[in-house]
């Protein structure tokens, strides 16, 4: 969210109004970002309470509730954070005047309660939701500037409808980014978790078409991944030949996001092991900080 807001739409802004600066407060951001901070951590409280059983089986070294937290005081953890993070969203909602800034929160956190309670056992449905619930965190930063910056350059007449294109287009290229590199994150999991995924009676996606149509789906999901990011190139191509250190772009864009992808997609579809799907998943998260490294750095290359 950071990345979002001092990287990628302060840099826009700049832009556009070289004298610009951000609008919404730090303290004001810092509560929105608790806000998913408070629902990844409601989240993975949640699906370590309930998937005790498998955790057991596939990740034996790392068991926390039931072992080092009891299981009441993590289910009394999960429900605070996610209460915390609703009151916050209702607050940040009333002083934005904004219904999506309330129901955003509510609707992730009933979310990962059902993917750990039901959805993650059931085919590609569940890998969806987890996606989904990435994708939306930059656009959740994107919410706490955009607006009211667009309608300061429309009263000022700066050139507001080139602000709105820049910025929508960068935060919702990180969104799909960040929903995509996910959703092959999961499929990966899938494969690496199949022993126990499948003594306590999954239906991920290589039990329900097999490790061969489970690494078809990673293929086409690589694949598709690299289009996506063909396209992205192409439409700000314009941009990016204009841009004060586009070698630096290209080198962090090829480094940091393209070799490692590359390398994930070669380990995954040629994974005989456990502990290759491991290292396949580890390179896409190498990818995703990147990624992130870009928008980070966004002010000394754009």
């Amino acid at each position: 969210m950071y990345a979002m807001r001092w990287g990628v739409l302060l840099t826009i802004v700049k832009t556009v109004d070289e004298g610009g600066t951000l609008l919404c407060p730090e303290w004001k951001f810092a509560l929105a970002t608790s806000v998913m901070v408070l629902l990844a951590a409601a989240g993975n409280i949640i699906n370590d309470y309930f998937d005790l059983r498998v955790d057991r089986i596939n990740k034996p070294d790392r068991v926390v509730v039931g072992k080092t937290v009891k299981r009441r005081v993590a289910m009394a953890a999960h429900h605070f954070c996610n209460a915390l993070a609703t009151l916050i969203g209702l607050y940040l909602a009333y002083t934005y005047d904004s219904i999506l800034m309330a129901l955003l929160p509510i609707f992730m956190g009933g979310m990962l309660w059902f993917y750990s309670l039901q959805f993650k056992k059931q085919a590609w449905i569940g890998n969806f939701v987890v996606a989904l619930m990435v994708g939306i965190v930059p656009i959740w930063a994107g919410l706490f500037e955009i607006k009211d910056q667009y309608h300061l350059m429309s009263v000022s007449g700066k050139n507001a409808a080139l602000f709105l294109n820049n910025a929508w287009s960068w935060i919702s290229a990180y969104a799909l980014f960040a929903f995509w590199l996910t959703l092959l994150r999961e499929a990966l999991k899938d494969l690496e978790d199949l022993k126990g995924d499948k003594k306590v009676g999954f239906k991920t996606l290589p039990i329900v078409w097999g490790i061969l149509g489970a690494k078809r789906y990673l293929h086409f999901l690589f694949f598709f991944f690299f289009v996506l990011l063909a396209f992205g190139l192409f439409r700000f191509y314009g941009n990016l030949l204009d841009a004060k250190l586009s070698t630096a772009f290209w080198f962090m864009l090829s480094v940091g996001v393209i070799i490692p992808a590359l390398f994930s997609w070669y380990k995954g579809a040629s994974a005989v092991h456990k502990a290759h799907y491991t290292s396949a998943s580890t390179a896409l998260k190498i990818a995703m900080a990147g990624g992130i490294c870009i928008g980070v750095l966004m002010p000394f290359w754009w």
